[in-house]
């Protein structure tokens, strides 16, 4: 999604407009993942929104040939998803 900086005029908005929204709907994933005790009540939506977003838009530079895929995929979820997890900062 990086290509955008590319574009011009109609097209360049009619893209960012659908990546405002492809955010905000990655933003209301982490919101109710909140809402309903799943994730950390102190995560903030748009910073965990942007954070995924951009590790995922970018995995496949990490990718190197005859690595495993899955693993990168476990380490990836281990790391972003289990740290949103769990508990509540005092106070928040």
């Amino acid at each position: 999604m990086q290509e955008w900086r590319y574009l011009e005029g109609e097209r360049r908005e009619e893209i960012l407009g659908e990546r405002r929204c492809y955010e905000e709907r990655v933003r209301a994933l982490f919101r109710e993942g909140r809402e309903l005790g799943d994730l950390r009540t102190d995560l903030d939506d748009a910073t965990a929104a942007l954070l995924t977003l951009s590790a995922v838009n970018w995995a496949y530079t990490w990718l190197q040939p005859g690595r495993d895929t899955d693993e990168l995929a476990d380490r990836f979820y281990a790391l972003l998803i289990d740290g949103m997890r769990g508990y509540a900062t005092p106070g928040a």
